[in-house]
């Protein structure tokens, strides 16, 4: 019997490869597990280490993101950390989550943030969050990291990325 949860994780993988792919990042890919020194999910982006989770439900929207950023954190050796969350029923990659830390790799000025970009607690639910992608484009959330909790930019695939190409 095959792992469903591990299907529906590949399967986001390769969806957001195609999409890269299509938007700029021709040279994306799916990284292979190195053993000890796994190095994210998506590679073939310079300096950018990503980490795909599926949400099969709502209400698991925010463990998977939390896993997510745990995930790119740990796997990111002196990348940039992105974490991306498939949303259950979203389709289109460009629309499902992203998130970065803003302190680790550049000042929230050069991701061109508005400046009405709410800032949401840590626990604050999905539903929070979405309101503030839908309205303001994104959110600023607190979050884990390697040195304490550290603000977290969430948004979507497609801002983030484009974020990341300017900034490079």
């Amino acid at each position: 019997m095959s792992n469903p949860n591990g299907a529906r994780g590949a399967k986001a993988e390769r969806d957001l490869v195609v999409w890269l792919r299509g938007h700029g990042w021709p040279d994306a890919c799916r990284a292979r597990g190195e053993g000890a020194v796994d190095r994210g999910d998506i590679g073939g982006i310079p300096g950018v280490c990503v980490q795909v989770k599926a949400a099969a439900k709502p209400e698991y929207v925010m463990a998977r993101l939390r896993a997510a950023q745990q995930g790119a954190l740990a796997q990111a050796w002196g990348r940039r950390e992105v974490a991306v969350v498939k949303l259950p029923g979203v389709g289109d990659p460009a629309k499902w989550w992203a998130a970065t830390p803003l302190p680790k790799w550049c000042p929230t000025s050069a991701l061109s943030l508005p400046s009405t970009q709410p800032r949401v607690g840590y626990l604050a639910p999905a539903v929070t969050i979405q309101h503030a992608i839908n309205e303001r484009g994104g959110a600023l959330r607190d979050g884990p990291g390697l040195d304490g909790d550290w603000v977290w930019w969430i948004t979507t695939v497609d801002r983030l990325f484009a974020a990341l190409e300017e900034g490079s």
